[in-house]
């Protein structure tokens, strides 16, 4: 197949749009936060936030989003949104007095179906 007069292959024509829809994809809640008015450093395509993750450290990350952003910011784990909420009083409200509106709280193992509560009954 010719393009821009240049001899391109169909299976590079092909490869490209699967990238780029698997980017698209895969990024496509990077905005989730952004819409709420929820402040967070800005996500990689594909990775989010990890990579910087990755580099820094999960606990100076987290300060330093907190330093940068407040003390409720989001950020993105590749596919993962998260919610930091390091306001004592907000903590107190979601975990205790609403603890019913959050049923879907990350699981350590999804497979064996233990949560952290598990490992001290």
């Amino acid at each position: 197949m010719e393009l821009f007069g240049v001899e391109v292959p169909v299976w590079a024509i092909l490869m490209v749009i699967v990238c780029v829809c698997y980017t698209v994809l895969m990024s496509r809640d990077f905005l989730t936060f952004r819409r709420m008015g929820i402040p967070g450093p800005t996500p990689l395509p594909i990775f989010g936030n990890l990579l910087s993750m990755i580099n820094k450290g999960i606990r100076v990350f987290d300060q330093d989003g907190i330093r940068n952003y407040g003390r409720v910011f989001g950020h993105y784990d590749m596919v993962a949104s998260n919610l930091v909420v390091a306001d004592k009083e907000m903590l107190k409200e979601i975990l205790v007095k609403q603890f019913n509106n959050f049923p879907d709280r990350m699981r350590l193992n999804r497979h064996l179906k233990l949560s952290i509560l598990s490992f001290y009954y």
